[in-house]
């Protein structure tokens, strides 16, 4: 574990950003309850997973799970979110594959979405979702709240 700390004393708000900012694992643009408890714990916090909970109480304020992403996502960004869960590399999303996405992007309950989005989106009804199925996935994401620019 690495720890943060400044020769000056307390640490700036940018310096304090750049650290948190090194945590986005999955590179999402937010930091999730768990990104931010590793963070915490960078810092030398006692209780981190406390107060992981507080932050993202105080400071989420569209209620997706996540600190600092407040930005829209972009139909790309979205898009490689989305992709970057294809575990098997098979160019499909298979419902544990959209859970995980779904997980990522601050879902609650993501395996409930997961079975929606397969709902919606899987036009053949074969249990998984290509590349022509995945704009049909992308407009379901935009109409169940994640916001695309």
């Amino acid at each position: 574990m690495t720890r943060h700390v400044s020769k000056g004393g307390p640490l700036t708000e940018e310096q304090l950003l750049e650290i948190l900012k090194k945590y986005d694992v999955n590179h999402d643009g937010g930091l999730s309850k768990e990104e931010l408890k590793a963070a915490f714990q960078s810092l030398g916090a006692r209780l981190p997973g406390w107060r992981a909970n507080r932050a993202l109480h105080h400071v989420d304020t569209n209620g997706d799970g996540l600190m600092f992403r407040e930005a829209p996502l972009t139909s790309n960004q979205l898009r490689a979110i989305v992709k970057k869960y294809d575990a098997n590399n098979d160019g499909g999303l298979y419902k544990e594959e959209l859970k995980d996405a779904f997980c990522a992007l601050g879902a609650h309950l993501p395996g409930w979405r997961a079975g929606l989005a397969l709902h919606h989106a899987d036009a053949n009804r074969d249990g998984l979702i290509r590349e022509e199925e995945l704009s049909t996935l992308l407009k379901y994401a935009l109409e169940d709240g994640y916001k695309i620019q």
